[in-house]
């Protein structure tokens, strides 16, 4: 099995510049637009993560980011149309499980899938059925160690979150305007910059769990992935902030963290949310889109691709206020706000820039990938292939 259209540009860092994504993808070459890649992939993605959820019945934290990012780079060397990508996302989440050594058996997931499907009004897959998507996953498996090159010592960026969230606070405690909001409140700066910290961390994990369901992971490193999360949610957390100082401060903590690369990684977990919107309005007005191929198919139609199904949870009271304020805080560092290009899937969904008599907070029903990381028991049973 070859590692297909996308091997001519294959980097040993598996990443790729935004040009690659917007020109060079197998799935361009395809004919597929941009527009339609990226809702494939988010909703491979989100198959991804309920497959996950399915098994382990939890939230389980890192198996979810790992499946999202296999399919990310599944979906750089082979084009949408060339694989069922409910497949796909089978064999991502089987493979991530394997990593974070929490394996399942093949009977044991294809018992998970059948069980998701039942729930979302599909057949249950039949024996010869089984047999035939069996050879499938494990074909693209093995298609994924390739591509891997059998190292699975990947750095995440939530390895990064407390030490960027840290500093950033030390800074942010100094800033004239966080100094302001806190006097006119009756707060002590310090003590409020530390008491953020717990609420920075939490959001800035679901952002960046939920980044991976675009191609942020794809453009930039780990840490650099890790910094426009925390940016990000400090922003929604503290309306008083203009993003173009946040990104300023992260950027004088280190200087790695360059201030253009830290804006596309914002831009990228703004875009994975504007195609949430998108696709839950379409799955609202009941355009969610054709059904789903038989997943035995090896090439099926393009649109039959895409995954049918409830739209995985990610931190969805956060970005809609977030992604508004965050376009316009981007677009003023580039030379005003009203200059911005307009994005047509953006859903308009409020601003932070409207004054506030208090911070937000996370609302309690924020259900994200990254609720709570799983920590098996001593008496749950692990299974190996």
């Amino acid at each position: 099995m070859d590692l297909g259209d996308g091997g001519q540009f294959f980097s040993t860092t598996l990443r790729w510049t935004a040009e690659d994504l917007a020109k060079r993808t197998p799935s361009r070459k395809s004919e597929i637009v941009e527009k339609e890649e990226q809702t494939g992939r988010f909703h491979a993605c989100n198959y991804a993560r309920n497959i996950v959820r399915t098994l382990y019945n939890d939230n389980s934290t890192k198996p979810q980011i790992l499946a999202c990012y296999y399919i990310q780079i599944f979906y750089m060397f082979r084009s949408l149309r060339h694989e069922d990508s409910k497949v796909v996302a089978v064999s991502a989440a089987f493979l991530a499980c394997k990593v974070v050594d929490l394996p399942r058996r093949m009977r044991g997931l294809l018992r998970a899938w059948n069980q998701y499907r039942v729930q979302n009004g599909e057949p249950e897959l039949g024996e010869e059925e089984q047999r035939r998507v069996t050879e499938r996953i494990l074909k693209i498996e093995f298609l994924l160690l390739r591509i891997l090159r059998f190292d699975f010592d990947v750095q995440l960026p939530t390895e990064f979150l407390e030490p960027l969230a840290t500093n950033l606070l030390v800074r942010l405690s100094q800033h004239d305007a966080f100094r302001n909001a806190c006097t006119a409140a009756g707060k002590v700066a310090v003590q409020e910059a530390n008491d953020l910290k717990k609420g920075i961390l939490d959001t800035a994990e679901r952002f960046t769990m939920d980044c991976f369901m675009g191609v942020a992971p794809l453009i930039a490193p780990p840490r650099v992935v890790a910094a426009g999360a925390v940016v990000l949610t400090t922003k929604y957390l503290r309306r008083e902030m203009q993003m173009p100082d946040l990104i300023s401060m992260m950027h004088a903590h280190d200087e790695a963290l360059k201030e253009v690369d830290v804006r596309n990684v914002i831009e990228e977990i703004m875009n994975v949310f504007k195609t949430k919107a998108m696709v839950e309005k379409q799955q609202k007005a009941g355009q969610g889109g054709t059904p789903a191929a038989n997943v035995t198919s090896a090439v099926p139609a393009a649109k039959a691709t895409t995954p049918s199904g409830p739209v995985a949870a990610s931190a969805s009271a956060a970005p809609a206020a977030a992604v508004a304020a965050a376009k316009a805080s981007v677009a003023a560092k580039a030379g005003g706000a009203q200059q911005a290009e307009p994005v047509p899937r953006a859903h308009a969904a409020g601003s932070l820039r409207t004054a506030a008599t208090a911070p937000p907070t996370v609302p309690p029903n924020i259900a994200a990938v990254a609720s709570a990381p799983h920590q098996p028991g001593p008496k749950e049973p692990v299974e190996a292939r």
